[in-house]
């Protein structure tokens, strides 16, 4: 009867592992699809063997581990790489929404505006005489103010939509942590009591990928299994204490920004790389370039403008000495036109001396077109456009070149985290068929016992 019940507790042993085996198949199985989700694997070890008179006899299985396939290495690059795509993935997508503000080539972008602007002017210069001819400048004028005017609004616009992004990725960032730190609680609890926490694992490095998506964070795994989380050299999650980020305002292009702090003094936090520096980047210098570049083309616009204007008589001799823009205002934001060219087409100067006929002061506004006026007087205003979208282009082009690069080094890690840590269906209905006969054998040592002792007993 001792041997019988030794040779039960071996097929008790092994359906009990068999059917955790079965367990952690079908765990597998129904996880194919979960993001994050990496595969388990059962551990199965022999159990002490007894020492009898001839020799040692195998007590049967036990469960040594239910591990998960994991690779550390692979994590960290991949959340290292996706600190760069988040980068530049927004760095595209703002270089191609500026591009849009502009809407360059077109026939109602700046450049088409600019070209009617001087191609007015030659006209008044060969009619000088003419209302209409004035008017037309009039017209045009206004609508080359409005244009400056919408192309600073828009970008305003931007600027201020790209602020609201950070103030809800900073947001984020903390949710994120606080997620992390109650799952480094729950990690250490868990594996305190000797049992591995592998789900709790997933959702950790997957709120890590995230995290890094957004911040260039670094993360660290103590002894305890709990993760550190560094940023720039300063701790943000210790344990399951968050140092939150917060932000402060500040002044830029007539609206209020918001820059990343520590929460607790207030103190700046440089962000590095992922999509909040990507967004920073953007807001604060790429956008700031566009706006400054704008400025100084309305504004050189306006002083050469208004300068030979001046000196100009308008129709039948009218006053000179009156500006074409509003010399009042400054920047692409508030270019206008003079009130007294607003109110009167006729003020609008186009001869030298007052002459009927004379179109001189109309020419020479007319030659400003192939005039050296900007950048050091090295380009003309056309030409000053024409980099400043050609540089947007190049700009952009370069950021689509690095997404694309990144994203593929990114599915590259990923490819071969999926290869380590991914479920294969195929491997687990092996799993499962081993499993399951493993388990049908261990059922039926259980009926030959069973059948033994019954025989035993009718000898008895």
């Amino acid at each position: 009867m001792s041997s019988a019940g030794k040779i039960m507790d071996i097929a008790r042993r092994a359906l009990a592992a068999q059917q955790t085996g079965l367990t952690i198949t079908g765990h597998n199985i129904a996880n194919v699809n979960t993001p994050g989700y990496s595969r388990q694997r059962l551990t199965l070890q022999s159990n002490t063997p007894a020492l009898t008179e001839w020799g040692f006899i195998g007590t049967g299985v036990s469960i040594q581990s239910i591990g998960r396939i994991r690779d550390g290495f692979v994590d960290a690059e991949i959340r290292s790489e996706k600190q760069d795509l988040g980068r530049w993935l927004y760095r595209e997508r703002i270089m191609s929404e500026i591009e849009d503000v502009f809407n360059e080539p077109s026939d109602t972008g700046l450049a088409a505006v600019m070209n009617d602007f001087w191609d007015s002017w030659g006209e008044l210069s060969n009619n000088p005489q003419s209302v209409s001819a004035r008017q037309w400048v009039q017209q045009v004028g206004i609508h080359l103010v409005n244009t400056f005017n919408h192309l600073h609004e828009r970008l305003t616009d931007l600027q201020a939509n790209l602020n609201n992004e950070l103030q809800l990725g900073l947001e984020e960032v903390n949710t994120i942590l606080h997620q992390i730190g109650d799952l480094n609680e729950k990690i250490t609890y868990s594996e305190s009591k000797g049992v591995v926490a592998n789900d709790y694992r997933d959702r950790r490095d997957l709120l890590l990928e995230q995290l890094s998506e957004l911040v260039g964070v670094r993360a660290t795994e103590r002894d305890d299994g709990m993760v550190t989380i560094t940023l720039s050299g300063q701790v943000l999650l210790e344990r399951n204490m968050v140092n939150e980020l917060g932000t402060r305002e500040r002044g830029i292009n007539y609206i209020a920004v918001s820059d990343p702090t520590w929460s607790v003094d207030k103190s700046p936090v440089s962000l590095v790389n992922g999509r909040l520096h990507g967004i920073i980047e953007m807001r604060d210098e790429v956008i700031v370039e566009q706006f400054d570049q704008l400025d100084e083309l309305a504004n050189t616009l306006v002083d050469r403008v208004n300068a030979l204007h001046q000196t100009g008589f308008g129709l039948n001799g009218s006053t000179t000495g009156i500006d074409f823009f509003d010399s009042n205002t400054t920047g692409a934001r508030n270019i206008a036109l003079d009130i007294n060219v607003l109110s009167d087409a006729n003020m609008i100067a186009a001869s030298a001396d007052g002459t009927p006929g004379d179109g001189s002061i109309a020419m020479d506004i007319f030659d400003l077109r192939e005039a050296r006026i900007l950048s050091g007087d090295t380009v003309t205003a056309d030409e000053y456009f024409a980099a400043m979208m050609g540089n947007l282009g190049v700009r952009s082009q370069e950021a689509t070149f690095m997404r694309e690069n990144q994203e593929l080094m990114v599915q590259q890690l990923q490819n071969q985290q999926s290869s380590i840590s991914g479920v294969s269906l195929d491997e687990e209905m092996t799993n499962l068929i081993k499993y399951q006969h493993a388990y049908e054998a261990a059922a039926r040592l259980i009926t030959t016992v069973d059948e033994m002792m019954q025989t035993i007993l009718d000898m008895v």
